[in-house]
């Protein structure tokens, strides 16, 4: 029976409204259903009738397999996250994958 795994990848702080912020995930679990997700981290709204709102949303992944001589191989997934939001967020990044 197939388990869905999950794991936290990123904390990010200080994503500005429209702003893209991407992170390299080295060695991903190869040849598996991969997914990701990313979920605001808002700040503590203030004063009495006080607000804080946020939303991000996972803008782009790819997957990259570098070979070299010299080096041997690298694999590793960029994940970018945007603020579509109105205010400055953080965030938190989720991988998720099939064993």
């Amino acid at each position: 029976m197939a388990t869905i795994q999950q794991r936290k990848i990123a904390t990010r702080n200080g994503l500005a409204p429209g702003g893209l912020r991407s992170v390299k995930w080295n060695k991903p679990p190869w040849i598996t259903a991969l997914g990701y997700f990313a979920h605001p981290l808002t700040p503590t709204p203030s004063g009495q009738h006080g607000s804080s709102k946020g939303a991000v949303e996972i803008a782009s992944v790819s997957c990259s397999w570098d070979k070299d001589n010299e080096t041997g191989e690298r694999k590793f997934v960029l994940i970018t996250v945007k603020n579509v939001g109105d205010d400055a967020v953080g965030f938190d990044r989720y991988q998720r994958w099939i064993d």
